[in-house]
């Protein structure tokens, strides 16, 4: 049987892109490489006592006021969100042997989603029809064949499928390779080749809290550091006045991370967090660390190799040479506006959904 459209990543940009073709009528299938749906948005169970079902977010957590692709869709599938905590003043750590400096900067007004980014993820998961979502579908290969394209996965037990149109929703170079590109695209895959994808390389640090001691000590929770191994810290809470918790972005290279253990550089982090904001710091429910530079269904080793960059490309050159093939690219670097971001996995699926019906869907 040929699918009309077979979506590959269970992303945001995936599942919206599902979301659009239903509101379509274009029956459609995701493939999504990984356990659970999300891609980059990542979150795991807050250690909190609170009966509240929070998360902590390890992958994206904000979205900002200009972003209005972003804030329609919360309120079309009614996620709640909060503004971030910006009350009180920041730190700055300039080394070992300086005291903790403290100043008040000029915050920029941000939102985060209540209880968990994964909360919109749920939201999009549960308005896709039934069996339209596989998990645990790596592809090896995507080539064309007479009547549209084959996708087969690593998995040999599981089935290939047919689609007329596919629709790729993941950062391009860590497909890139596996998709046989016609030859009139063949400069399009080396420009994907090329694609940085953002913030592939970063690892996050979370440590959650009983209380928000920081506030109390008149702290937004926000902090800098030049010592590392954190180099930008935030409040991190997963509402506005529950699930407490501060998390950093690490500054130590994925090259170097590589050569210590997960629960040292945890130690490190939090022993950190000590010398920044005092000792209860130091006394957290639970901490987490993921880093996205060992996922290879996000970083690929030309993302390791480069200073981060946002990614930036323009698709409009190849919009016939891509419709005539059935082929879509819909992640978010490939978005027009707020490339690497949430907003640009919204903006990359709306484009890449309404490119398809503008030469309508090869059905």
């Amino acid at each position: 049987m040929i699918i009309p459209v077979v979506i590959v990543g269970g992303g945001l940009a995936g599942l919206y892109a599902g979301f659009l073709l239903q509101r379509q009528n274009i029956e459609f299938k995701i493939v999504e490489a990984g356990p659970q749906p999300g891609g980059r948005i990542f979150s795991l169970p807050h250690s909190s006592g609170s009966d509240i079902d929070l998360q902590v977010d390890l992958g994206p957590s904000w979205f900002w006021p200009h972003q209005t692709e972003m804030l329609n869709l919360m309120q079309s599938l009614q996620v709640d969100y909060f503004q971030q905590y910006h009350q009180g003043e920041a730190l700055f750590q300039a080394d070992a042997s300086t005291p903790i400096e403290r100043f008040m900067p000029s915050y920029m007004e941000s939102f985060r989603v209540t209880g968990g980014m994964l909360r919109l993820v749920e939201s999009l998961v549960d308005k896709l029809p039934e069996q339209a979502l596989e998990l645990n579908y790596r592809v090896s290969e995507i080539k064309q064949v007479d009547n549209g394209w084959q996708l087969t996965d690593e998995d040999s037990c599981n089935p290939d499928y047919l689609a007329s149109n596919v629709l790729i929703a993941t950062p391009p170079r860590v497909i890139v390779d596996r998709i046989e590109f016609p030859n009139e695209l063949q400069s399009l895959k080396a420009a994907l080749s090329r694609l940085p994808t953002w913030m592939a390389a970063q690892a996050k640090f979370v440590a959650t809290y009983e209380t928000p001691f920081w506030r109390e000590q008149g702290l937004s929770g926000q902090a800098f550091s030049r010592l590392g191994p954190m180099v930008e810290i935030h409040d991190s809470s997963a509402t506005d006045n529950s699930g407490f918790a501060i998390f950093g972005f690490i500054g130590v290279p994925a090259g170097s991370r590589r050569q210590v253990a997960a629960d040292e550089l945890k130690q490190a982090c939090l022993a950190q967090l000590g010398q920044i904001f005092g000792e209860p710091a130091l006394n957290c429910e639970e901490s987490y660390l993921v880093d996205w530079a060992e996922n290879d269904l996000v970083a690929s080793p030309a993302d390791l190799a480069e200073q981060p960059n946002h990614p930036q490309i323009d698709l409009s050159s190849y919009r016939q040479a891509l419709l005539d093939a059935g082929l879509y690219f819909a992640g978010s670097e490939v978005a027009s506006r707020d490339a690497g971001y949430l907003q640009g996995a919204i903006i990359a699926a709306s484009e890449a959904v309404a490119a398809m019906f503008s030469g309508e869907p090869k059905i």
